[in-house]
C-alpha cells in the first residue's frame, strides 16, 4: 500500500504499486509520500492475528488454561466478531493517522501548489 498526495488539490490517496499516481479527486498527477506505519496498524494486525491464535490453538491443544472458554460456537463467534471488530477500528485509526502525515508530509515537500 502506497500512499499518494496530490499538490493541485491536497488530497490523499492510497494506490496499489501497479497503479499510476493519480489523484482519485481531480485526476491531476499525485507524488508518491512514504510514511511509517503508526502504532495502531501495528495493534490491531497483531490483536486480529493473537485473536485468531486464541480461537484456533484450543482445537490443537485440549490443555490450555483457555480452552474451556471458547469451547462453544456461539462463544467462539463472539470472540471472533469482537477481536475482528477491534483490530478493524485500530487499523482503520493507524490509515487516518498516516494519512494526515501524508497530507503534512506533501504540502512540505510541494509548497509550489500552495502559491
Amino acid at each position: 500500500m502506497e500512499l499518494v498526495y496530490c499538490p493541485a488539490c491536497h488530497h490523499v490517496g492510497i494506490k496499489s504499486r501497479l497503479e499510476r499516481a493519480r489523484c482519485d479527486s481531480c485526476g491531476a498527477d499525485a507524488r508518491l509520500v512514504a510514511v511509517p506505519y503508526p502504532w495502531q496498524y501495528y495493534v490491531g494486525v497483531g490483536l486480529v492475528l493473537g485473536g485468531a491464535l486464541f480461537l484456533f490453538l484450543p482445537q490443537v491443544f485440549d490443555t490450555l488454561a483457555w480452552a474451556g472458554i471458547v469451547a462453544s460456537i456461539p462463544v467462539r463467534i463472539t470472540f471472533l466478531i469482537a477481536f475482528l471488530v477491534v483490530g478493524l477500528v485500530l487499523t482503520n485509526a493507524g490509515l487516518r493517522v498516516m494519512k494526515e502525515t501524508a497530507r503534512e508530509r506533501g504540502r512540505e515537500a510541494y509548497p509550489e501548489a500552495d502559491a
